[in-house]
């Protein structure tokens, strides 16, 4: 009787598994989305002859192939979990840390492309005359929490870059001392940040903005803190891999005594609001998106305040949960992220004027990002 080695087991099992996943691959129905990683998926390719020719069947066909295979999201949280048992707290540049949270360091930025930035800070400045201006650079938890950094982790100075752009800005400008503000909100007990997310919380915005708030003459009573998700995991969760063992909430700011009148205009796919908040994006896999609806390139915002001030807004998603704040202190705000915004400045100042400038950002975010230079050197 022929005995089968070892070797000819393996080959069958794995043979039989090979089939299994390619049965499963046939039956499954492909799935657009990624909820772990929050991001399209690639559908089968079209088969066409110049697609054949230039090899983009067949790049696509592996993206498919790969994007499309069974049981994708469970195997990656499987694969996150391993890794964290065989000691590695580290994937795509983001760290599961030692209170259960994750983390991203700052990486080493271009002092030149700093300067660069101050320079056209100055240029724009000259050009156009506001009644104030507010540079809000905030930072991330690697600032307030590198202590629960895996061991031998270490992270670039956030402060440093903030004081070299603060030191550059135009005279008169204002730049409040976020770190002093948040290092405060952090030991009174305040969630100042996400646990799976880079973003700040709702909680340090609102105490920033009432700590600012009497020195730009915004209107800073009247707002109440409220729970509205208790089931958010943000994009490092998708960016790494790893989930924290529980979720965390999202709070959002409203008005005692809300607006009536309020009108924002979006882009064409998303229309005009009557609200800063999307409540439809509760529950979906970017919850985030909650705050303004995500990332566009240009919002407008009229509202019904007391008030013959306007704003111009230029910032990144740090900004999102900031915005609905300021409704009560201005008539009207525009608010642009360079990030997306394709256009010159100056088609906004023909169509009306600004009193006042807000340059909110997160700082890991400005310091690896040129548009918001790029744009305002457009002024030149």
């Amino acid at each position: 009787m022929k005995r089968f080695s070892p070797l000819s087991i393996y080959g069958i099992l794995i043979t039989g598994l090979l089939l299994c996943l390619l049965f499963l691959h046939g039956m499954l129905p492909d799935k657009d989305y990624s909820e772990v990683e929050k991001r399209r998926l690639q559908t089968a390719p079209a088969l066409t002859f110049d697609s054949l020719l230039t090899g983009e069947f067949m790049d696509r066909s592996e993206d498919y192939l790969s994007d499309q295979f069974p049981f994708r999201d469970a195997l990656m949280r499987l694969k996150s979990r391993f890794s964290l048992l065989l000691g590695n707290n580290e994937s795509n540049g983001v760290y599961y840390c030692r209170d259960d949270s994750l983390m991203s360091c700052f990486t080493a930025y271009d002092s030149e492309q700093a300067r660069f930035l101050s320079n056209n800070l100055r240029k724009f400045d000259e050009t156009h005359g506001f009644r104030q201006c507010i540079f809000l650079l905030i930072p991330s938890a690697v600032s307030f929490y590198a202590q629960q950094l895996p061991a031998f982790v270490e992270s670039e100075s956030e402060r440093t870059y903030y004081d070299q752009m603060v030191q550059g800005l135009p005279a008169g400008w204002i730049a409040p001392d976020s770190f002093g503000i948040l290092t405060e909100l952090m030991e009174a007990g305040e969630r100042i940040y996400y646990k799976s997310d880079h973003h700040w919380t709702s909680e340090a915005a609102l105490g920033v903005f009432q700590e600012i708030a009497p020195i730009l003459d915004w209107k800073a009573d009247g707002f109440v803190l409220s729970v509205v998700s208790d089931s958010f995991l943000g994009s490092l969760v998708s960016k790494s891999g790893f989930t924290p063992s529980q979720s965390d909430n999202i709070s959002a700011c409203f008005e005692k005594e809300p607006q009536t009148g309020l009108l924002i205009t979006h882009s064409e796919e998303q229309g005009n609001q009557s609200s800063f908040y999307h409540f439809d994006k509760l529950g979906t896999a970017n919850e985030y998106e909650f705050f303004l609806g995500g990332n566009e390139p240009l919002i407008t915002v009229q509202t019904t305040a007391d008030s013959d001030d306007t704003l111009l807004v230029l910032k990144d998603s740090y900004a999102n949960c900031f915005l609905p704040l300021l409704a009560k202190s201005y008539k009207s705000i525009t608010i642009v992220d360079p990030r997306y915004y394709n256009q010159d400045l100056e088609s906004l100042f023909l169509a009306g004027s600004y009193t006042d400038l807000l340059i909110l950002y997160n700082i890991q975010t400005l310091s690896q990002d040129e548009a918001l230079s790029l744009l305002l050197s457009e002024e030149d």
